[in-house]
Protein backbone atom coordinates (compact mmCIF):
# COMPACT_ATOMS: atom_id res chain seq x y z
CA UNK A 1 0.00 0.00 0.00
CA UNK A 2 2.65 2.68 1.06
CA UNK A 3 4.57 2.04 -2.33
CA UNK A 4 1.92 2.10 -4.35
CA UNK A 5 1.13 5.56 -2.61
CA UNK A 6 4.75 6.24 -3.33
CA UNK A 7 4.23 5.32 -7.35
CA UNK A 8 1.55 7.60 -7.86
CA UNK A 9 1.99 10.36 -5.59
CA UNK A 10 6.07 10.41 -5.86
CA UNK A 11 8.48 11.46 -3.57
CA UNK A 12 10.37 14.29 -2.14
CA UNK A 13 14.28 14.00 -1.50
CA UNK A 14 15.43 16.90 1.73
CA UNK A 15 16.59 19.94 0.62
CA UNK A 16 19.89 19.60 -1.07
CA UNK A 17 19.96 16.21 -2.15
CA UNK A 18 19.68 16.03 -5.82
CA UNK A 19 21.89 18.49 -6.37
CA UNK A 20 24.48 17.58 -3.83
CA UNK A 21 24.56 13.51 -5.10
CA UNK A 22 25.33 15.51 -8.15
CA UNK A 23 28.49 17.25 -6.99
CA UNK A 24 29.45 14.29 -5.01
CA UNK A 25 29.21 11.97 -8.49
CA UNK A 26 32.12 14.25 -9.72
CA UNK A 27 34.44 13.17 -7.00
CA UNK A 28 33.22 9.94 -5.21
CA UNK A 29 31.75 6.75 -6.54
CA UNK A 30 28.47 6.06 -5.03
CA UNK A 31 26.86 3.14 -3.74
CA UNK A 32 23.05 2.62 -2.16
CA UNK A 33 22.66 -0.38 0.77
CA UNK A 34 19.73 -0.24 2.43
CA UNK A 35 17.21 -2.46 4.13
CA UNK A 36 14.45 -1.56 2.12
CA UNK A 37 12.94 -4.18 -1.19
CA UNK A 38 14.18 -3.92 -4.42
CA UNK A 39 10.74 -1.41 -5.30
CA UNK A 40 11.24 1.27 -3.22
CA UNK A 41 14.75 1.67 -4.84
CA UNK A 42 13.17 1.00 -8.01
CA UNK A 43 10.83 4.23 -7.16
CA UNK A 44 13.63 6.36 -5.98
CA UNK A 45 15.55 6.23 -9.00
CA UNK A 46 12.18 6.27 -11.08
CA UNK A 47 11.38 9.61 -9.51
CA UNK A 48 14.34 11.19 -8.59
CA UNK A 49 16.01 10.43 -12.05
CA UNK A 50 19.59 10.04 -9.92
CA UNK A 51 19.89 6.19 -11.18
CA UNK A 52 22.95 6.91 -13.19
CA UNK A 53 24.80 8.64 -10.72
CA UNK A 54 24.81 5.18 -8.24
CA UNK A 55 27.65 2.30 -9.33
CA UNK A 56 26.35 -0.16 -7.27
CA UNK A 57 23.19 -0.77 -4.94
CA UNK A 58 22.28 -4.05 -2.81
CA UNK A 59 19.21 -4.24 -0.57
CA UNK A 60 17.69 -6.60 1.75
CA UNK A 61 14.93 -7.30 -0.39
CA UNK A 62 17.68 -8.67 -2.66
CA UNK A 63 19.83 -10.76 -0.15
CA UNK A 64 17.81 -11.64 2.70
CA UNK A 65 21.05 -10.64 4.49
CA UNK A 66 21.60 -7.90 7.63
CA UNK A 67 22.37 -4.58 5.94
CA UNK A 68 25.91 -4.54 7.83
CA UNK A 69 26.75 -7.48 5.47
CA UNK A 70 25.32 -6.15 2.40
CA UNK A 71 27.97 -3.12 3.16
CA UNK A 72 30.81 -5.34 3.09
CA UNK A 73 29.48 -7.01 0.09
CA UNK A 74 29.52 -3.89 -1.98
CA UNK A 75 32.62 -2.81 -0.82
CA UNK A 76 33.90 -6.01 -1.30
CA UNK A 77 32.54 -6.66 -4.95
CA UNK A 78 33.45 -2.92 -5.83
CA UNK A 79 37.17 -3.27 -4.44
CA UNK A 80 36.70 -0.15 -2.50
CA UNK A 81 39.54 1.12 -0.36
CA UNK A 82 38.45 3.97 1.64
CA UNK A 83 34.63 3.47 1.39
CA UNK A 84 32.54 5.58 4.40
CA UNK A 85 28.79 4.89 5.06
CA UNK A 86 26.17 7.71 5.54
CA UNK A 87 23.40 6.74 7.61
CA UNK A 88 20.35 8.42 9.86
CA UNK A 89 20.05 5.29 12.44
CA UNK A 90 21.83 3.63 15.13
CA UNK A 91 21.28 0.45 13.24
CA UNK A 92 22.75 1.79 10.66
CA UNK A 93 25.88 3.37 12.50
CA UNK A 94 26.00 -1.04 13.80
CA UNK A 95 25.92 -2.31 10.16
CA UNK A 96 29.18 0.38 9.41
CA UNK A 97 30.51 -0.89 12.39
CA UNK A 98 29.84 -4.55 11.48
CA UNK A 99 31.22 -3.96 7.97
CA UNK A 100 34.55 -1.81 9.07
CA UNK A 101 33.51 1.19 7.40
CA UNK A 102 33.41 4.80 9.12
CA UNK A 103 30.10 6.20 10.15
CA UNK A 104 29.02 9.45 9.09
CA UNK A 105 25.66 10.53 10.54
CA UNK A 106 22.68 12.90 9.37
CA UNK A 107 21.03 14.44 11.89
CA UNK A 108 17.66 14.99 9.67
CA UNK A 109 16.56 11.44 9.30
CA UNK A 110 14.74 8.29 11.00
CA UNK A 111 17.03 7.98 13.81
CA UNK A 112 19.71 9.16 16.01
CA UNK A 113 23.02 8.41 16.41
CA UNK A 114 24.13 5.49 19.38
CA UNK A 115 27.86 6.43 20.00
CA UNK A 116 30.22 9.84 18.82
CA UNK A 117 30.36 10.25 15.27
CA UNK A 118 31.13 13.04 12.52
CA UNK A 119 27.24 14.30 12.37
CA UNK A 120 25.74 16.74 9.58
CA UNK A 121 22.80 18.73 9.77
CA UNK A 122 22.05 18.80 6.23
CA UNK A 123 22.77 16.85 3.24
CA UNK A 124 24.28 20.32 2.06
CA UNK A 125 26.84 20.40 4.83
CA UNK A 126 28.04 16.86 4.51
CA UNK A 127 28.66 17.46 0.43
CA UNK A 128 30.65 20.74 1.97
CA UNK A 129 32.70 18.91 3.95
CA UNK A 130 33.06 16.09 1.37
CA UNK A 131 33.62 18.64 -1.34
CA UNK A 132 36.13 21.47 0.72
CA UNK A 133 39.20 19.39 0.28
CA UNK A 134 39.17 19.63 -3.79
CA UNK A 135 37.79 23.23 -4.00
CA UNK A 136 41.42 25.10 -3.61
CA UNK A 137 43.42 22.39 -6.22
Amino acid sequence: EELEIIRKMGAILYPGVQKGLLQLSERYRLFIVSNCQQPYLDTFFHYSGLKNLFKDTECHGNTRRPKGENIRSVVERNGLQKPIYVGDTAGDQEAAVFAGVPYFHVNYGFGVNAKPCMQFDTFTDLVIHFLEPWQNK
